[in-house]
């Protein structure tokens, strides 16, 4: 059912602009320069916390240096939904062959 009211329709506006926001956001932190994504912080990106849910498959680096950019930009009780590889998490010693873990 389509609530036609204008409390629907103020709600479509503020979640529009929310959802504007957001990708604002994310492209903030997707243009930082290279060398500092990886050891990127919050106030880096200077965003406020909206999102609900931030989700990852990332390659190559450990989530351990990018959970700590990403935490902040979670609204209270948000939720993070990350791939976890356990070839970037180990040292590389630790690791064989390969990658094979």
């Amino acid at each position: 059912d389509y609530d036609d009211s204008d409390d629907a329709k103020e709600h479509e506006i503020e979640a529009f602009k929310a959802q504007r926001a957001a990708r604002a956001q994310a492209v903030t932190l997707g243009t930082l320069p290279r060398q500092r994504r990886r050891r990127a912080e919050f106030a880096d990106v200077q965003v406020n916390p909206v999102f609900e849910i931030v989700t990852g498959d990332l390659s190559f680096i450990s989530l351990t240096l990018v959970l700590p950019a990403l935490v902040p930009l979670l609204v209270p009780g948000g939720h993070l939904l990350m791939l976890v590889k356990p070839q970037f998490e180990l040292q590389p010693g630790q690791v064989g062959k390969g990658g094979i873990v």
